[in-house]
């Protein structure tokens, strides 16, 4: 069901948004010319504000798993971006700063290219994949590509590449973490649990989940909100698309008058994620605030 998976993905993002709050102001930035250390990654996630964020964020991630079970990748994802949209309101709700009209009209062009989007492309769910050589591949693709952001956030010494770099790192992971729990969710609708257990997508999630918090910890703490937000927000989505088409099979209509709509629609989205990151508004939390 369509609805259901809608309903479940702006839960999805309303909990990312408390989660992302919590979060960012328990992480410290680490040393320049360093990765955050082992000592400092059990430091933070001891911490309370962040086991609270990540009680969230596990709230967020089930919510996820529920729209992933009714509707594919390429609907999903791209809800996901409106957690700024909550955000922005828990920002204004808890630590009473105001919403200005610039902040309205980024979340206006986020609903408005959204739905241009999804009424353009009818996205339609493909068939699932098992073979494992092409997740292979592309796995290890995204794993030099999160190495390069980690090289990054070590030899870069101005924070905004470093930002760039520790929350590319980040986005590669989370897209993984999406098609690898569409990929297990489907073998425990259709073969059970046992039949989940005893192939390898659920062991791949486990593992890429748990180095996704050790990269969004890295992400949070390199540098500005302002940069490392709009990569994260943009860069998951569009990776965990092109993962749907290329691997799930999934379809998305492509005539002239659509692909003019959608590339609207995602002019709109991406002007309001960037909007809302860089706005004084959400940087009065975490590292990097001017």
């Amino acid at each position: 069901m369509i609805i259901l998976a809608v309903i479940a993905s702006l839960f999805s993002a309303a909990f990312n948004a408390g989660a992302s709050l919590l979060e960012r102001l328990s992480v410290k930035a680490p040393a320049l010319n360093a990765l955050i250390t082992g000592r400092q990654a059990v430091k933070t996630a001891v911490s309370k504000l962040f086991v609270l964020g990540f009680a969230l964020q596990i709230g967020s991630y089930f919510a996820q798993a529920v729209a992933l079970s009714q509707a594919p990748l390429v609907i999903v994802e791209p809800l996901l971006t409106m957690d700024l949209i909550f955000l922005l309101l828990l920002i204004n709700r808890y630590l009473k700063v105001p919403i200005t009209l610039e902040n309205w009209l980024a979340v206006g062009a986020m609903i408005i290219g959204m739905s241009g989007m999804f009424i353009a492309a009818r996205p339609e769910a493909g068939h699932l994949k098992y073979s494992l050589l092409p997740w292979l591949v592309t796995s290890a693709i995204l794993i030099v590509i999160m190495a390069i952001g980690l090289l990054g956030v070590k030899r870069f010494r101005d924070p905004r590449w470093r930002a760039a770099s520790g929350s590319l790192s980040a986005a590669m992971s989370f897209a993984m973490i999406a098609a690898f729990t569409k990929l297990a969710l489907n073998q425990l609708s259709h073969g059970g649990f046992i039949y989940m257990l005893s192939n390898w997508p659920v062991y791949a999630l486990a593992a890429t989940g748990a180095l996704s918090v050790y990269l969004l910890e890295m992400a949070y703490g390199s540098g500005p909100l302002a940069i490392t937000q709009p990569i994260l927000e943009i860069t998951e989505p569009v990776v965990s698309v092109l993962i749907g088409i290329n691997l799930f099979g999934d379809v998305i209509h492509l005539s002239l008058l659509r692909v003019a709509i959608e590339l609207i629609g995602i002019f709109l989205v991406i002007w309001g994620i960037v909007s809302l990151a860089r706005s004084s508004r959400t940087h009065v939390i975490g590292v990097g605030a001017p």
